[in-house]
Parts: structure tokens; C-alpha cells; sequence
């Protein structure tokens, strides 16, 4: 049987990524972010957020000399 990863709440979304609370749930609501709804409560798979964050990353790019 294999073991689910644990969701996440909207606080730790917020801590992982360096957004205010307030934008996880605006970014909920509009769907940018996906999101599991259980009981009522806001969760994130930590494979969604993971695939959110390569979508909206940008490559560092460094001059070199």
C-alpha cells in the first residue's frame, strides 16, 4: 500500500513559497493554485505545489567575465 503524502495547509503554502496568507487564498479562489477541499478546510498536494513552482519560476541568469 503506499503511503500518501501529507497535505498541506494554506499557512505552510505561504511559508514555502514567501507569500502573504492572504494571496494563497486568492490565488485558491481564482484557481491558479490548485487545491483539495475536505470538510470545509483548504489542502495542497505537495505535488501540485511542486509542479506550481517550476511553472513560475525563472532561470537565474549570471553574466560571467
Amino acid at each position: 500500500m503506499e503511503i500518501l503524502n501529507p497535505l498541506l495547509k494554506p499557512l505552510d503554502v505561504a511559508e514555502i513559497l514567501g507569500i502573504k496568507l492572504s494571496t494563497v487564498y486568492k490565488y485558491s479562489m481564482s484557481g491558479r493554485l490548485p487545491t483539495v477541499k475536505i470538510n470545509g478546510s483548504l489542502r495542497f498536494r505537495q505535488d501540485q505545489l511542486r509542479d506550481f513552482i517550476n511553472e513560475h519560476s525563472s532561470e537565474c541568469i549570471t553574466a560571467t567575465g
